[in-house]
């Protein structure tokens, strides 16, 4: 399974994804932990984020 490094702005989220727009496209990225189980001031809309993903979308850092 190879890794690819996404960098981007978030533009939103549901329970289960990250919605970041990269400069180029949308993605939707799958997030191994529901979004709410995290600080809630760690990500915010319009934050820039480095997240590595796999080649299905699934991010393995955030």
């Amino acid at each position: 399974m190879s890794a690819r490094i996404i960098e981007g702005r978030i533009l939103g989220s549901s329970k289960e994804a990250l919605f970041v727009h990269d400069g180029e496209r949308l993605l939707q990225l799958r997030m191994p932990a529901p979004l709410e189980e995290r600080r809630s001031d760690e990500l915010g809309l319009g934050d820039l984020v480095r997240i590595e993903a796999d080649e299905r979308g699934e991010a393995l850092v955030y």
